[in-house]
């Protein structure tokens, strides 16, 4: 079992055979600083950043800074002195430039990751709008496969749009137990403000019905008025489109 805890936005933290991860952890109020009021929070962190003396691995999906908080992320790596991040390579670079020590990063990239004996994990493109790699061909926004010994894997697919390169890449990985997937949908009036947005909900449900999860956590709907999505909305589609999955809006143990 993996004791799972949501963060809110797209931030989990992952409790397994003794490692604690966590991914695209945002629990500051930063982006109110950088881009002003509509980026409040209108829900409050859940986990005081610190206080995480915890933290075995941090997974960050890419540079936007509801990702890659640097005040949520400078005091994790400050009081948990052995954790190790995996971020695409240029993640890696600005998270060094800030003052986190580099031999404590491992690029994200096609290649498994051995963190345990009881946890490997592999990388998936994103899309966020497009696919994008830096010049040395290095993915800039990704996803993650994380495949727990004795459970199965975890989909997190980080912030994306669905295409047919993603869609096959997941697919390869099936059979997938749990998949984690943003609702928060591109739209005219979101652009408008400087979002991006990701799938739309009924992309998301049809996803996870595709690639056969037992599990469905939608994420990246909670945390910013402008850029929300309601429990109402969600529980409908779910309760219309009845799939066969588990839709998990706060989860505990998976």
């Amino acid at each position: 079992m993996i004791k799972c805890q949501f963060l809110g936005q797209s931030g989990f933290r992952l409790d397994f055979m003794g490692s604690i991860i966590y991914i695209d952890p945002y629990l500051s109020n930063s982006l109110k600083k950088l881009e002003g009021d509509s980026f409040d929070r209108i829900i409050p962190s859940k986990i005081n950043p610190k206080e995480i003396y915890d933290a075995s691995f941090v997974l960050i999906t890419h540079i936007h800074n509801d990702h890659c908080d640097v005040e949520t992320l400078l005091p994790i790596a400050s009081n948990s002195k052995d954790c190790k991040f995996i971020a695409p390579r240029i993640v890696c670079k600005f998270l060094i430039k800030k003052g986190i020590s580099e031999n404590r990063f491992l690029n994200a990239n096609d290649e498994p990751i051995i963190l345990t004996k009881h946890l490997k994990i592999f990388t998936t493109p994103a899309a966020h709008p497009k696919i994008k790699y830096d010049k040395d061909n290095h993915l800039e926004n990704v996803g993650f496969i994380l495949d727990f010994k004795g459970y199965g894997k975890v989909y997190h697919s980080g912030d994306t749009f669905l295409n047919n390169e993603i869609v096959k890449k997941v697919q390869k990985f099936m059979p997938i137990k749990t998949a984690m997937l943003p609702i928060n949908e591109h739209n005219y009036f979101k652009e408008q403000n400087g979002i991006i947005g990701n799938m739309t909900m009924r992309e998301a449900f049809q996803f996870a019905s595709l690639i056969n999860v037992k599990n469905f956590i939608p994420m990246h709907w909670d945390i910013f008025e402008i850029n929300s999505v309601t429990k109402e909305e969600i529980k409908l589609l779910y309760k219309v489109l009845n799939p066969k999955y588990k839709l998990c809006l706060d989860p505990i143990m998976l």
